[in-house]
């Protein structure tokens, strides 16, 4: 079988017509209608703004500008990604070291590169530079996500690349994608790349708009070790818009991804994750917290896709649904030939907090060689009666209760993150928001 590959514009080019969703249905878009992310072309415009249909398409450099903050304003700036301060408490002013953290602030075209003065021995290390965009399709035997790949690379023309070499101590990368509310379309492109035997930890922040489509593509290089927080917390005011979030981690030989996920969608929010093993040795540690409310839809597709012998991929994702809300897993652990003694896992674990409230979850398996290990599994339940009673003799309200099973059955998704970190402080920040909105 042939499969579909993306028709990639040459620069220069003009732009007389955009690719449209295919009309064969598929299997992982049975439950999410496609033609969602594919505007009109004549309202698509770029990450500037400007219309895209009967342009030439050009790759124009992200503007990067470089600032110097006091501890007091980088707090402030983190404080207002996540959508709350921190709390006061020893234990997370601890978690911010101001010699770590760098703010990659990425919006219409221009970058943000913002940090503390006790960081300055190694920010301008970190390197940062644009190119023309060539993104893949995120699923590489998937019609639609072919489509969506050409109008990601029209209407976001250059890719932001970042490099991270080794240092002497563990940088905080934090990357906060598309905040501003000026533009009704966002579109980001960002590969961010870990030399061998590196070590960093990298949060990248979603913000909120009507439409989005953002790709992430990490490459861990040999025996690099990454541990990452990729978060999206909707926008209380916005209960309206399409947004899709697609991430590629590629991991070379020997390399260890630690993964934690945080949704809070307020509308519409599809979410697909790429992890795979290319060489040799390579693991991952994946956790997912999803938290939907009101009448926002999640549709979440994670892939642990190996490609090289020895692998580990392993992944425990936990949704909670309220109100009119709807969650979507759809996983898969695909397995290659080559990809001998492969160990692999996945599981999903739901809670329900409304009749009205949906969950559909298809964990799924495709192996092709004998000698592996691979395993999924999926349970979705209301909460347990006999837990709220038990607390409730202990001098709980029963809204206490249920407020302390809740949090601690989602809460176990952040586990990945070391404990008191920065990653892990703005986690659970961005977590119970979500939280406090399912549990009204």
């Amino acid at each position: 079988m042939t499969l579909p590959q993306a028709h990639l514009l040459s620069i220069g080019q003009t732009i007389s017509a955009l690719s449209q969703v295919p009309e064969l249905p598929e299997e992982n878009w049975r439950r999410t209608d496609p033609a969602q992310f594919f505007l009109p072309d004549a309202e698509v415009v770029n990450s500037f703004g400007q219309a895209v249909l009967g342009s030439h398409l050009a790759s124009s450099p992200y503007k990067v500008q470089f600032k110097v903050l006091s501890v007091a304003q980088m707090q402030q700036s983190i404080a207002t990604l996540i959508g709350a301060p921190l709390n006061s408490s020893s234990e997370s002013q601890e978690s911010f070291d101001e010699a770590r953290v760098v703010l990659l602030n990425l919006n219409n075209g221009g970058i943000v590169v913002s940090s503390c003065a006790a960081a300055d021995s190694w920010v301008g290390r970190l390197e940062i530079a644009s190119r023309p965009a060539r993104p893949d399709s995120i699923l590489r035997d998937s019609a639609v996500c072919v489509a969506l790949a050409e109008r990601l690379q029209i209407s976001s023309p250059s890719e932001l690349v970042v490099r991270i070499p080794r240092f002497e101590q563990t940088p905080v990368v934090l990357v906060a994608v598309e905040n501003d509310p000026a533009f009704a379309q966002s579109y980001a492109n960002i590969s961010i790349d870990v030399a061998d035997s590196a070590t960093a930890e990298i949060a990248v922040l979603h913000g909120t708009s009507a439409f989005a489509h953002h790709r992430l593509t990490l490459r861990l290089g040999r025996e690099a070790r990454v541990t990452q927080l990729w978060a999206h917390l909707g926008s209380a005011q916005v209960q309206e818009g399409q947004m899709l979030l697609e991430r590629k981690v590629k991991l070379a030989s020997y390399a260890k991804f630690f993964d934690a996920s945080v949704f809070v969608p307020s509308a519409l929010l599809r979410v697909v994750s790429n992890v795979t093993p290319e060489a040799e040795g390579a693991s991952a540690q994946c956790a997912t917290a999803i938290v939907a409310s009101g009448n926002a839809v999640v549709d979440y597709e994670p892939l642990q896709d190996h490609l090289a012998p020895q692998g580990q991929t392993h992944l425990r994702a936990k949704m909670i649904v309220g109100q009119r809300g709807k969650a979507i897993f759809q996983g898969l652990i695909n397995v290659e030939r080559e990809a001998i003694g492969t160990n692999a896992s996945q599981v999903n674990k739901n809670l329900v907090l409304s009749k009205r409230a949906r969950i559909d979850s298809m964990p799924r398996l495709r192996i092709l060689p004998d000698e592996v290990s691979c395993k999924h599994g999926s349970a979705t339940g209301e909460l347990d009666s006999k837990q709220i009673h038990y607390l409730m003799t202990r001098g709980f309200s029963e809204h206490e209760a249920k407020e302390l099973v809740v949090r601690g059955f989602v809460l176990e998704g952040l586990l990945q993150l070391p404990e008191g970190s920065s990653l892990s402080a703005w986690a659970s920040v961005m977590l119970n928001q979500g939280l406090d909105r399912v549990l009204k």
